[in-house]
């Protein structure tokens, strides 16, 4: 199949190679004229057949028309400049069109061939065959105008065999030069060159050698023969270029010497056609078998280039490989390494972020679980009298073993692992019956499951040994490796370490809560007039004692002493700053003139405390009988009044520097009402300041959530509340103090008291009723009567209603109908039944003595009292 090709230029260049080609084709149509053979004329060398043949195969498809035109007006304008009748003319043009066409049409062929299936030596005869067709059916053509319209004598055959040899021997000494001119290019080297013209002048001086000795009669024909050695120089090394114009050259030099009669084939015997036609068949042979030649050196230079290259190609594809291999091989260490570093990050993060022990444990076991893909055990290691044993601490994964704690035998391999040698193990079976040493517990779902591998390392620090980090694989999950044991080793380091900051943090920060508690009173006093009730939570980052502290006290028998301070910083030297800023305040409270005098005595007292150079404290001290106060705030956030009215104010005067900050400040105070129902609330800066917010924000969340859930009938539940809503369930980064003082306001109507159920909370619940009964004008009598039954039921909810359980609550509510006195007294219990006759077993005859009518209730809810006494008429 012909191959289709393209024209890279224009109309233009089509027409200018045209008359280019013509020209070309005019002069070596004269020179092929002149070659020819006297007298007759018989053309030896015909080389515009090869330059025909040549240009119709390097030219594209586009510009043959403009080829056959310039082929057509050289080879008529030759022709006829000689004397060729016009009509023969026109067989001459037919017929070198048809050869030059038809064979270049076969050459493109050949090539679509080879381009498909490769070059092979057995289909180098095709183009030469297809080309001799071409040329043989050419001279059909043209012998035929010679001899039926020229009447040319000698015959057919003669002027065929005349034609078709001249114009062969053209094609097979110039096509080759310009069909292969890119080999060329080959001897761009001055040593190539040097190589292409010597080779050329050997080839060309020993054809002349030869023609000119063997113009003596006496010289053999045969001696023609030595020009093929010279010719095999640039057939075995320079190409079939540089071939074709050294045998180009050489058919030149023998036919003009033939011609003139000079040479080993001017035999006089013989006419001059003959001699020409031994000419050709010597050159015809000597051209076929050096191109032949050439052409067979060629393929068997790409045959040994295509062989390298393979064998180039397969050693390339080799180290290619090796180097595949061996980027893969470092690609799946690094990946490893990397997924390593990955999980001991991970640990890392999750170690740092939890504060105790148990939560580091239990997420140790999950981050392995998940990232290991196993199931993961850590056991706690202790010794005892019995040996070592072993505490499950955490566990998670795929499988779950109730292990429980277990003394460690002396076979069990794990004391290899307590010396620092990690373990690996594979395909331990779990039989009912032959229970493993790795578990003694086991429950039956996992009985006669195949773990596929089992690493055991120790979670150390130092030479200290924590427990065992157990990890264990099963089918289809890939086996534990070698290389996982130093893995196991990093985890169990990272997590030997975290797990001792955890405990010596615990450790501490139980002596840190301890010493901190220690700071603070113990109770708060009692006084029929107020409600307190205080609260205190510790920081939770870091291990430091914070500086906040509170303190009520009783300075005589009306008033009552209340402060709230605060020491920036912490640790020992901030805690015994806080005890000794508490026990001089309350010693100076005693003997000064007032809040104000108080803050000015501790100037002078605090200057001499290590670790309280800032410090603020916000003291008041409240009339019991009026509810008139006096606060003074050094440096401290205002306090907060609720009234019953659930309006709000803060405590803006009294204010002055914190101690420390400033030389020989001013202290002030302010005085203000509590009045019934109003609570007083002192707190520290945790309360309310968050990050991120101001402290103006802060504050006024605090007064809306104070301003919904603080009243002083039930103080502790809504201090509980405040500090909920204030601080959530997270923990804070700051120590958080309140204290709340309420004024219980007076309700003629309706009397309710609700205290925790606690024998200390009996006295100044019974003072409240005592003095809400005779505010209402209720006789002395009676009221002993009424107080004698009630507390007799309240002391049966303080003792009986939660035992066994955690305390509660217990509520007392009196109201009137019409003259009926009604106390409900009221608790979350049940109460115990008597276990012998005794005085408390008479509890509900004692009220039935002195109320009209005692009745007790008892329910699922709750135990509940209600009590009647009628009142005599005023």
């Amino acid at each position: 199949m012909a191959i289709d090709r393209v024209a890279p230029f224009g109309p233009r260049r089509a027409v200018t190679a045209g008359i280019v080609f013509g020209f070309a084709y005019l002069a070596l149509n004269e020179v092929g004229i002149r070659l020819a053979v006297p007298p007759a004329g018989f053309s030896v060398f015909w080389p515009a057949a090869g330059l025909a043949l040549a240009a119709f195969v390097g030219a594209p498809l586009a510009w043959w028309p403009a080829l056959a035109i310039g082929l057509a007006v050289a080879n008529l304008s030759g022709n006829l400049a000689h004397g060729t009748p016009l009509r023969v003319t026109i067989w001459f043009v037919v017929a070198n069109l048809l050869e030059s066409m038809v064979g270049a049409r076969f050459i493109d062929t050949w090539r679509s061939r080879v381009r498909s299936h490769g070059l092979a030596p057995q289909r180098f005869a095709a183009p030469i065959l297809g080309v001799a067709a071409a040329t043989a059916g050419a001279a059909v053509v043209a012998a035929a105008g010679l001899v039926w319209v020229a009447k040319v004598d000698g015959g057919f055959g003669n002027a065929w065999r005349t034609w078709w040899v001249a114009d062969s021997m053209g094609i097979l000494a110039v096509a080759p030069i310009l069909v292969f001119r890119a080999e060329f290019a080959r001897l761009r080297r001055p040593s190539g060159w040097t190589e292409g013209v010597l080779s050329l002048a050997v080839t060309w001086g020993v054809t002349i050698a030869i023609f000119a000795a063997a113009s003596h009669r006496t010289t053999p024909q045969s001696i023609v023969y030595l020009v093929v050695p010279a010719l095999l120089w640039p057939a075995l090394r320079l190409g079939r270029a540089v071939t074709g114009t050294a045998f180009c050259g050489a058919v030149v030099i023998a036919v003009w010497f033939t011609k003139n009669d000079i040479g080993p084939f001017a035999d006089p015997g013989k006419s001059s056609v003959d001699n020409a036609l031994d000419v050709q068949l010597f050159l015809s042979v000597l051209g076929a078998s050096m191109l032949a030649v050439s052409f067979l050196v060629e393929l068997t230079r790409r045959a040994e280039r295509a062989a390298w290259s393979a064998a180039s190609e397969r050693a390339e594809r080799d180290r290619l490989q090796i180097v595949l291999d061996e980027t893969e091989f470092l690609a799946r260490e690094r990946a490893e390494l990397l997924g390593a570093a990955t999980l001991l990050a991970e640990v890392s993060e999750v170690l740092d972020e939890a504060m105790t022990v148990d939560e580091q444990l239990r997420r140790l076991a999950n981050v392995l679980s998940t990232r290991l893909d196993a199931w993961c055990g850590i056991d706690r290691l202790s010794t005892d009298a019995s040996g070592r044993v072993l505490t499950p601490a955490a566990q998670a994964g795929p499988v779950i073993y109730a292990s429980h704690t277990r003394v460690m035998q002396p076979d069990d391999p794990r004391h290899s692992v307590i010396a620092g040698a990690p373990l690996l193990a594979e395909n331990v079976r779990l039989r009912p019956g032959r229970l493993s040493r790795w578990s003694q517990d086991i429950p039956d779902d996992v009985l006669g499951s195949r773990p596929t591998s089992i690493v055991v390392a120790p979670i150390t620090n130092g030479g200290s040994v924590f427990g065992l980090l157990n990890l264990m694989r099963y089918e289809p999950t890939a086996k534990f490796e070698a290389r996982d044991l130093d893995l196991a080793l990093d985890v169990g380091r990272r997590a030997g370490q975290a797990l001792r900051n955890a405990t010596l943090f615990e450790r501490e920060r139980e002596i840190s809560t301890r010493l901190q508690a220690s700071l603070l009173p113990d109770s708060l006093p009692n006084h029929p007039a107020v409600q307190l009730a205080a609260r205190y939570r510790p920081g939770e980052e870091g291990l430091d004692i914070g500086g906040d502290w509170y303190d009520a006290f009783l300075l005589d028998g009306d008033r009552l002493g209340v402060a709230v301070g605060d020491v920036v910083g912490g640790g020992l030297e901030a805690a015994s700053a806080t005890g000794q800023l508490r026990s001089a305040m309350r010693a100076l409270a005693g003997r000064c003139n007032g809040p104000a005098d108080v803050l000015a005595e501790l100037d002078g007292f605090v200057a001499a405390v290590p670790g309280a150079e800032v410090a603020t404290l916000v003291y008041a001290e409240i009339e019991l009988s009026t509810g008139v106060f006096r606060y003074a705030c050094a440096g401290h956030p205002p306090p907060l009044v609720v009234a019953a009215d659930r309006s709000t104010r803060f405590l803006d005067g009294g204010r002055s520097t914190p101690f420390l900050t400033v030389s020989s400040p001013r202290r002030v105070e302010a005085l203000d009402l509590l009045g019934e129902g109003e609570t007083l609330l002192l707190f520290t800066d945790g309360l309310f300041e968050r990050r991120g917010e101001t402290i103006d924000a802060g504050l006024s969340r605090l007064e809306q959530a104070a301003a919904a859930g603080v009243g002083p009938e039930t103080l502790d539940r809504a201090v509980d509340g405040l500090v909920r809503e204030m601080l959530g369930d997270r923990g804070v980064s700051d120590d958080v103090c309140l204290l709340a003082v309420s004024r219980p306001g007076f309700d003629p109507e309706r009397f309710r008291r609700v205290f925790a159920a606690d024998s200390a909370e009996l006295a100044p619940a019974r003072a409240r009723l005592r003095d809400w009964l005779g505010r209402n004008g209720i006789a002395q009598g009676v009221i002993d009567d009424v107080l004698l039954a009630t507390f007799e039921a309240a002391a049966n909810s303080v003792e009986h209603a939660y035992h066994g359980r955690r305390p509660g609550t217990a509520t007392i509510d009196a109201r009137f109908e019409d003259d009926v006195l009604v106390i409900e007294i009221h608790d979350q219990g049940s109460w115990r039944s008597p276990a012998a006759p005794g005085e408390r077993g008479r509890g509900t005859g004692l009220m039935h003595a002195v109320m009209d009518t005692a009745t007790v209730s008892r329910t699922a809810a709750g135990t509940r009292v209600e009590l009647r006494r009628r009142l005599p008429a005023t």
